[in-house]
């Protein structure tokens, strides 16, 4: 009975500490509350959708303009949390970022402020402009697309839809709101009038030209966003965080760019310097993220430089991703667009990936690879795993040897003790 009343101590104790430290660790993973006032009256007034030379050099100079034509002033909540504010193109949803490139994320009545696929080249473009610019990393077509401004509630403040009929198809133009008509036209500026009243206002204008044959085009066609058309599924390694600071983790993000529910079983992720597949399981949503942690799957990614693959259940590598540098400390490598990676500093884990640089840094080369090629049976990685990658390997990481070394401690302490009081 003693015995018996010993072990069911042992037991209790260790629960309770790993119980503990497990409700430690949510609460530091759980966002801070932050209270945002619903806000009106801002709308998209002007769209550079298809500028010449859009991806010379890398750069994105897409941008769209939002006008405040309240009389109040309005404050764009950004980051990821539940209220943040977003960005809906026919690509998915979009995140601003948490503080501006430049100016204020309260918009002053009357006012203007620049969404940005890139805040740093769209001020190269422009270095007379003033006002606010927000990175989002917009990926806009250049045949037709649709844009949602919502706030952080979820409601739609400003919608379009438009077509490369209405004008500023890679002419150096952009689409201009008309107050007077309720709909955007082709600008008169060459490289548009951000931060200025929109040069079609108070001008006699043709009408509106058509999208489909027999169709007029209205500037607010959808309730929704009406997504691209997708392969079936579409897996893709969508974001890497590969140097935690403070004892942090590593992790690897997944997204199904499909439009079916993806099955993981037997898909497997490599790691070029480390000797142990990963495992997948599980299924994963359209449109959705996964995120694999290395606490969870017990893997270490090279911080100075790697390769990570996606295999799928018959073999095929159908996703890889090269850097050959490190990446800076609590910076992530992030997919943007149709194969366009950048550093930021803003790792976005399970969200639409937000462009964000606190300060100045050199972008890495990153190679993606789609194309699928056949794995051999006996695959194996080109870099010899170190004896730590190897003991990580076999029994995790080090912060889990040591809570697992101190529970065994702890065991074998208070069963010494019960026993020497009830001599058993």
């Amino acid at each position: 009975m003693k015995r018996a009343f010993a072990i069911v101590i042992v037991v209790l104790c260790s629960w309770g500490a790993y119980a503990g430290i497990a409700r430690v660790y949510a609460a530091t993973q759980t966002l801070p509350a932050v209270t945002a006032t619903l806000q009106a009256g801002l709308r998209i007034n002007e769209i550079m959708y298809n500028p010449p030379g859009e991806i010379a050099g890398g750069k994105n100079l897409e941008w769209v303009e939002l006008y405040n034509q309240s009389q109040i002033s309005i404050t764009i909540i950004g980051g990821v949390q539940e209220n943040a504010w977003t960005i809906s193109d026919s690509a998915g949803t979009h995140y601003f970022a948490k503080t501006p490139y430049q100016g204020s994320m309260s918009v002053m009545q009357n006012s203007y402020a620049i969404i940005a696929g890139d805040a740093r080249a769209f001020k190269d473009r422009y270095p007379l402009f003033q006002g606010t610019i927000i990175d989002v990393g917009i990926r806009l077509r250049n045949d037709q697309d649709v844009l949602q401004l919502h706030d952080g509630t979820g409601k739609i403040i400003s919608q379009v839809f438009w077509s490369n009929t209405w004008g500023a198809a890679g002419n150096g133009k952009t689409l201009e709101y008309s107050t007077a008509d309720k709909a955007f036209r082709e600008g008169l500026r060459p490289d548009g009038s951000p931060g200025l009243e929109n040069s079609v206002e108070g001008l006699s204008l043709p009408p509106i030209p058509s999208i489909n044959p027999g169709v007029t085009a209205q500037p607010t066609p959808f309730s929704n966003p009406q997504p691209q058309t997708q392969k079936k599924t579409e897996l893709t390694i969508n974001e890497l965080f590969t140097s935690p600071e403070n004892k942090g983790t590593q992790w690897i993000e997944i997204k199904n760019d499909g439009t079916t529910i993806a099955n993981l079983a037997n898909w497997q992720i490599i790691i070029a310097s480390f000797k142990k597949p990963i495992q997948l399981s599980g299924t994963l949503l359209p449109l959705s993220y996964k995120i694999i942690d290395s606490r969870d799957y017990n893997f270490i990614i090279n911080k100075q430089g790697d390769t990570i693959a996606l295999v799928d259940p018959t073999g095929l590598k159908t996703f890889e991703v090269t850097y050959a540098s490190a990446i800076p400390s609590d910076w992530s490598a992030s997919r943007f667009g149709r194969s366009e990676w950048k550093l930021s500093s803003n790792p976005t884990p399970g969200t639409d990936n937000i462009f964000a640089l606190k300060e100045t840094t050199k972008q890495e080369t990153i190679a993606e690879v789609i194309p699928p090629f056949s794995l051999a049976a006996s695959y194996q990685p080109t870099y010899n795993p170190s004896w730590k990658q190897r003991i990580y390997a076999f029994f995790g990481q080090p912060k889990t040897i040591v809570w697992g070394t101190g529970y065994g401690i702890l065991a074998a302490y208070i069963f010494l003790v019960a026993k020497r009081k009830y001599t058993f």
